[in-house]
């Protein structure tokens, strides 16, 4: 089930559609009704991994048909993945009242704190500007199939998952979105929160940077293809 474009659109429509589609939809309580919280989860794990898995091989099997030759694009990626890594890290090892199994720092009365004052979405956010970026710099189907996916999970699953904390939990979501935003500083900007660097952690900054330089490394290990070409 790889070997072209149509299978490659087939299995980023599986792995992006099981998010909102189960996780993030009423079927989702339906299911933990009849299987159970931890049984959900751990099935819903298998389908993500199975259908990450699927689009990987898919998109290395997958033809090249170039959509647009831009060489100086491939500097767009090189500027946003330094803060694509941080936030990830931030969204990984911070307490988040966004991320699974964390519904109580929601309750705190100061729920964000730390990375949350910047986006109450880190790890997700930090998808956005991975994916974007790889878009533009390659300029081919594939490309636009493969990261473009992420680029829309990323963009409809903070969506998503806000709508759930909504529902779920009016009261303490209302405290919550009144200080903070999807889009990163969004808040700050808008005088709705500050910035507190003491609260990140300088350790995850800098291991973000230390992510960002393994990534750069191995990507001619593991692509095939340096990150600025001639590097």
């Amino acid at each position: 089930m790889t070997g072209n474009l149509t299978w490659l659109a087939i299995a980023a429509l599986f792995f992006v559609g099981i998010h909102p589609g189960i996780s993030g939809s009423p079927l989702r309580g339906m299911l933990v009704r009849v299987i159970g919280e931890v049984v959900f989860r751990a099935v819903f794990a298998l389908l993500s991994i199975g259908g990450l898995a699927w689009m990987i091989l898919a998109f290395e099997a997958a033809p090249y048909e170039p959509l647009w030759v831009v060489p100086q694009l491939v500097w767009i990626p090189v500027v946003l993945m330094p803060v694509s890594a941080i936030l990830v890290v931030l969204g990984v090892t911070s307490a988040n009242p966004t991320s699974a199994g964390q519904g109580g720092v929601l309750e705190r009365e100061e729920p964000a704190k730390g990375v949350t004052r910047i986006t109450r979405h880190p790890f997700l956010m930090g998808v956005v500007l991975w994916a974007a970026g790889h878009v533009a710099a390659n300029g081919e189907v594939a490309s636009v199939i493969f990261f473009g996916g992420f680029l829309v999970l990323g963009i409809v699953g903070p969506i998503s998952i806000d709508a759930k904390l909504r529902s779920r939990r009016p009261e303490a979501w209302q405290r919550l979105a009144q200080v903070t935003s999807i889009v990163p500083f969004a808040a700050i900007l808008q005088g709705r929160n500050t910035l507190e660097w003491a609260e990140l952690g300088w350790w995850r900054i800098a291991l973000g940077l230390v992510l960002y330089a393994a990534l750069w490394w191995g990507h001619a290990e593991v692509t095939g293809t340096p990150v600025v070409p001639g590097g």
